[in-house]
């Protein structure tokens, strides 16, 4: 993104779209001054909290108001609240890290270019699982389908530590669970999965593209707003909209055997993936801990060394 302020031109309070990070940078003209809060749990929903007091009329009208980036208010309110509150101005040349969850907000004290871009590291899977989850609450679409990028990292294992697999495991096992638990709960309903009788595209997780987004964009949930990426459930009484396995029970009120279950991926696929993360995952482990081992067999070698050198070389006898 390209940004062109002016005197005084404002960035309201806001955290990135999916938890993301961001990196922003001044390219010329006058100074901007940034308001930061960090990024935890429990000072994100503090700033939350006094949003919510300051303006609770207006979040009457509008419960996802903080979302619209519209809104801005004096950082000592935020102070008043016990809540940390860093300040900085940036001068051109100068590059602004903000980290996932972490609300940001300012204004320009002029004319000025500035360039943003949002990007993830491996540790981010936790922050836009945490952020999926609320989107979902508020009924918010999300820029990019979260289950749709979990998996598409799934075919970069190479550029992954061993920690960041981890995170990657622990959230393709709640998925895969959840998606288990809600397809066998719609099939005691008597909802039928009637994947084999039509033809749907294949999920595409190589890589991100328009195509696919656009595909995605096709298959909301009509209560949650949640791409349906690996299942959804439809009705015969319409012919566009789905819902997430979740809230089929929001979708209309025609009986459950109305209704039809489609997959873009079996379950068994998507515990072939976690198996070939888990046994990544264990290779790495396995190669960090003979690396240990070869390291402290190393450093003793080097201590037994220099103990015998000492021993055959003891040092010269004082001087009478």
């Amino acid at each position: 993104w390209l940004y062109m302020g002016t005197l005084f031109s404002t960035f309201c309070w806001h955290n990135e779209d999916n938890y993301l990070y961001s990196i922003n940078y001044h390219h010329k003209g006058s100074p901007k001054q940034w308001y930061g809060v960090p990024g935890t749990k429990e000072d994100a929903d503090g700033l939350e909290k006094v949003f919510k007091n300051f303006l609770m009329q207006r979040m009457k009208e509008a419960p996802d108001l903080l979302h619209h980036i519209t809104t801005m208010f004096s950082p000592i309110l935020l102070r008043k609240a016990k809540i940390p509150v860093c300040k900085l101005v940036q001068f051109p040349g100068e590059f602004i890290v903000t980290f996932p969850r972490s609300f940001h907000g300012g204004f320009s004290y002029g004319p000025n270019i500035g360039e943003a871009v949002n990007f993830a590291t491996p540790d981010w899977i936790q922050h836009g699982a945490a952020a999926n989850e609320r989107y979902r609450v508020f009924a918010r679409p999300s820029v990019f389908s979260h289950d749709r990028l979990t998996f598409t990292i799934c075919q970069y294992l190479e550029e992954h530590s061993v920690e960041s697999l981890w995170m990657l495991k622990q959230e393709l096992n709640r998925v895969i669970l959840e998606e288990e638990m809600l397809r066998n709960r719609l099939a005691l309903n008597g909802i039928e999965n009637v994947t084999s009788q039509v033809d749907l595209p294949r999920n595409r997780v190589d890589k991100l593209d328009e195509q696919s987004a656009d595909y995605d964009d096709k298959r909301l949930c009509s209560s949650c707003k949640h791409v349906c990426f690996f299942s959804a459930v439809a009705c015969r009484c319409s012919k566009s909209r789905v819902s997430c396995l979740r809230h089929s029970n929001q979708l209309c009120s025609c009986h459950p055997r109305q209704k039809f279950l489609l997959t873009w991926a079996t379950t068994e696929e998507m515990r072939g993936v976690l198996g070939v993360v888990n046994s990544h995952y264990d290779k790495l482990v396995a190669e960090e801990k003979e690396a240990k081992v070869a390291l402290s067999g190393s450093q003793s070698a080097e201590s037994g060394a220099t103990s015998n050198g000492s021993a055959l070389h003891p040092p010269p006898a004082p001087a009478v």
